[in-house]
């Protein structure tokens, strides 16, 4: 008796296998922004500070968010670089930390101390 096994399924079969051997072979590329989160609180209380907007500054990139109502904020693709990360918000003036360097496929976190308007803090 002899089975005959279409000349297509052979093909498929060869096709996918080689597929397999050569997926396990290839790497994907390192990525090529980092990521950098935090906390605003107040400096006073320690208490966080929801709707503050926070700027990452860089040489080469400048980017803005607001923290939310638990005083967190992420900038989740910034490019390699030193940054200068200055919150400000209404009733507790501004506050800056700077030096803050981030690396491609790191995530960095920072907590961010601000003084009621008037005062100025961070560095």
């Amino acid at each position: 008796m002899t089975i005959h096994v279409p000349l297509k399924r052979g093909f498929a079969a060869a096709l996918l296998a080689l597929a397999f051997i050569l997926g396990g072979t290839t790497s994907a590329p390192a990525g090529t922004t980092g990521s950098l989160t935090g906390v605003v609180v107040d400096a006073a209380t320690n208490h966080p500070l929801a709707g503050v907007r926070v700027v990452a500054d860089s040489p080469s990139q400048n980017a803005v968010v607001v923290t939310d109502r638990t005083g967190h904020f992420s900038f989740l693709s910034l490019s390699p670089d030193s940054y200068r990360v200055t919150a400000s918000a209404d009733g507790h003036g501004t506050s800056s930390v700077s030096g803050v360097t981030v690396e491609a496929d790191q995530s960095l976190s920072v907590t961010i101390d601000m003084s009621p308007a008037g005062q100025k803090t961070g560095g």
